[in-house]
């Protein structure tokens, strides 16, 4: 299936001229055939010329993408991507090699990111450089998703006439994470409202375990494999030393929409929804580390009690888009509060399918307080797919829920 794109790739890989090249290359040959046939020697001199020119600087360009091509280039893809955040950038690793006069070492890192159903982007970033070490490539992503991208390293002439490619390298997925919002104020949990109350063991270097079956209700991560498989059963770690109460914190996220039809509306207002809701917990877990958050999604359930938990939950919401309500979900057992996070589109929120427990309802909704730029000059050159053309035909109101408090965030549309 993808063989026509690989044969593709290797011709391109092998063919040494640009766009800018092939076109003088194309006239250099007609004017050298017309030289001979019409006996015009202002043509021949002048085909004669144009292929002095590339073809020495096409064989020059082959012998340092050989040379270079022995060292050790690497792209570190560890630190991190955020969505609207500037100043992100990864850092190309190789030993300090200089190319020579006329020539470029050319860095290029592309590829498509998909940023809702049916729905993607295509990214580019390129750097030109003499001298090949160290050096930082800045980034930037206006939305977050998954990104399938590629590095490309070739060598190409100052007059943009050849390329010649040193190596591609295999699609790495890297997820961009939801980004900050400016001057988004978050909810704060009050510590005395009656939650429902959980017991957290904690370890430090002092204590000791004891060992006992597997229960049910027991959590994952206390579950000892170790153990586990060399008595082919279930054995859970529980220290008997530190037990403290934790308040565990209810929340839906309902990323739900009938139509599906992404639009530029629908996909800022999901992501400034995952964008509230990552600061709703971040703001919250440092203000009161006991409390651990249960969030359910149309596809998991997570259970989140420290920072490093909340930053692998944003991974996961990085690629949850917009689906149909599959109204086969149980409502979500609560002893005390729900807090339920919902965009504009989604038609299914009503008061008869929440459970009887105090909602605080957090909403988008669209308006002119927080503008959502879509594409900014520093994310150039990016392609948008055609949903970038296609605007909401109509936009649910919040129901009105009597017993909820509801906070709706604004969010504006700014393409620039």
């Amino acid at each position: 299936m993808n063989a026509p794109r690989d044969v593709g790739q290797k011709i391109l890989a092998i063919y040494p001229f640009t766009i800018s090249g092939t076109i003088l290359l194309v006239l250099a040959l007609i004017l050298l055939l017309r030289g001979f046939v019409l006996q015009n020697p202002y043509a021949l001199l002048l085909s004669i010329v144009a292929l002095l020119v590339l073809i020495p600087l096409a064989f020059l360009g082959r012998l340092q993408a050989i040379r270079f091509g022995r060292i050790p280039i690497h792209w570190d893809t560890n630190p991190p991507l955020f969505a609207r955040k500037s100043g992100l950038c990864h850092r190309l690793h190789a030993d300090g090699f200089k190319t020579w006069a006329f020539f470029r070492f050319h860095y290029q890192v592309f590829g498509r990111m998909q940023v809702g159903n049916q729905a993607s982007l295509y990214l580019s970033r390129s750097i030109a450089l003499v001298q090949v070490d160290d050096h930082p490539l800045p980034l930037y992503f206006p939305l977050c998703g998954t990104w399938a991208a590629r590095s490309r390293y070739t060598i190409r002439d100052i007059f943009g006439l050849t390329r010649t490619e040193i190596s591609l390298t295999p699609i790495r997925l890297l997820t961009v994470h939801p980004g900050p919002l400016e001057h988004l104020s978050t909810h704060t949990i009050e510590p005395a409202l009656g939650y429902e109350e959980k017991s957290r063991k904690k370890s430090s270097e002092e204590e000791k375990y004891y060992m006992r079956e597997y229960m049910p209700g027991d959590r994952l991560r206390d579950i000892n494999w170790k153990a586990s498989s060399r008595l082919a059963e279930l054995i859970t770690r529980v220290s008997p030393v530190t037990q403290e109460k934790t308040k565990q914190i209810s929340i839906d996220f309902r990323h739900f929409w009938k139509t599906q039809r992404e639009t530029t509306e629908s996909i800022a207002h999901l992501n400034a929804l995952k964008s509230w809701l990552l600061a709703f917990l971040q703001k919250n877990i440092q203000e009161h580390p006991e409390y651990q958050f249960r969030i359910r999604t149309a596809k998991w359930i997570h259970e989140l009690d420290s920072g490093e938990d909340i930053q692998q939950f944003g991974e996961a919401l990085s690629s949850l888009f917009f689906q149909e309500d599959p109204h086969t979900m149980s409502p979500l057992s609560v002893a005390g509060e729900l807090f339920i996070f919902s965009t504009v589109f989604d038609e299914s929120l009503s008061a008869s399918a929440l459970p009887r427990a105090k909602i605080h309802l957090f909403i988008t909704a669209y308006g002119e307080a927080e503008a959502l730029p879509m594409f900014k000059n520093e994310a150039l050159p990016l392609i948008p797919g055609p949903w970038v053309l296609r605007r909401a035909d109509r936009l649910c109101s919040p129901p009105h829920l009597g017993w909820a408090e509801v906070e709706q965030l604004a969010v504006k549309v700014r393409v620039i």
